[in-house]
């Protein structure tokens, strides 16, 4: 086999690669905006060719209330470390937290703010990708999302950033559902189960959508 890596700033190295006539299909993994680029210029091509690519998932996490007050410091410890794993950079980062109004929920929010606190995040892999980072953490906050968790990171390595925005704010604001690549996420807060299945309809597509206490009919 071949294995070969092209580095280069932008979307100008991929789109290249997708016009070369020796290319028959094209994958990418990362931001909505350069997929789109990449499938515009798949479809453009004289015999356009096949692309598969996996876009800007933001991966909601529902927490049932009998969860949170079964378990809910054990929960906030392990996702303040998913949240963080890999300075956030995984695919499957669990960027909205969708929570039911109650006391349960709000324990376990405080309980999330500590873990998240008390991580040390490594440094991100390319300077591009911090300062994306610290973009969308500015977009979320212009787009209505209240900070919970937001603190100074270093140029190479940034701090947990936690926001919360009402249900209501994040179905009407298409930013809000915008991927931030890193160790960020966003709090939605939900009065009902009906409510719930509203904010993930406007999420759409995502990698993964964990539910907690599945187990128990609601």
């Amino acid at each position: 086999g071949l294995v070969g890596m092209i580095q280069g700033g932008g979307n100008d190295v991929g789109v290249r690669l997708v016009r070369h006539p020796a290319i028959a299909a094209g994958a990418f993994t990362g931001s909505t905006r350069g997929g789109a680029a990449l499938q515009a210029e798949a479809s453009a091509r004289p015999r356009p060719i096949p692309f598969y690519g996996e876009l800007g998932s933001i991966n909601p996490v529902i927490a049932l209330p009998a969860a949170l007050a079964a378990k809910g410091s054990e929960l906030a410890a392990m996702l303040a470390g998913s949240i963080t794993l890999g300075c956030g950079q995984f695919c499957t980062s669990p960027g909205v937290i969708v929570l039911f109004e109650g006391a349960e929920s709000e324990a376990f929010v405080a309980q999330l703010r500590s873990g998240l606190v008390a991580q040390q995040p490594h440094a991100m892999l390319t300077p591009g990708m911090r300062g994306a980072l610290d973009a969308g953490v500015a977009h979320l906050l212009e787009s209505g999302a209240q900070a919970l968790v937001h603190e100074p990171g270093t140029v190479t390595a940034p701090r947990p950033f936690l926001a919360q925005v009402q249900a209501a704010e994040f179905i009407a604001r298409p930013a809000l559902r915008e991927e931030v690549f890193g160790p960020a996420s966003l709090i939605v807060w939900v009065d009902s189960v009906a409510q719930a299945l509203q904010v993930l309809q406007a999420v759409g597509g995502s990698l993964t959508v964990t539910l907690w206490d599945a187990e128990t009919e609601t």
